[in-house]
């Protein structure tokens, strides 16, 4: 999850992440890395990191990192539907002939 200044994003994608079977990286471009309370408490499934490097270096250093069979490139600002993405790898592991799957956007505005 590349990200740039926008650490309230930050937040909020740990909350919603943390009790997810999923592991997350962050990578942080922001000149001030988030606070030290925020990043001594985020899980062990949760990755920060403050690099302050271009948003193509940071995707590059998030695919070198990828130990997993899928990986997404998320938006810091957008949530996924945990059943959907199970969704998604069951489509991918049933059809080998796949190499991407993609889902349908919904907004609510209030």
């Amino acid at each position: 999850m590349p990200t740039y200044n926008r650490h309230r994003y930050v937040e909020r994608s740990i909350n919603f992440w943390q009790s997810k079977n999923i592991n997350l990286v962050i990578l942080d471009g922001s000149k001030t890395p988030l606070n030290r309370k925020t990043t001594n408490s985020i899980p062990k499934n949760i990755q920060y990191f403050n690099i302050q490097t271009s948003w193509t270096e940071r995707i590059l250093t998030g695919a070198q990192l990828s130990n997993t069979p899928y990986t997404a490139l998320i938006n810091d600002a957008e949530f996924y539907l945990p059943a959907s993405i199970a969704n998604c790898i069951e489509e991918l592991n049933n059809n080998n002939e796949l190499v991407s799957v993609i889902g349908n956007v919904i907004k609510f505005k209030y």
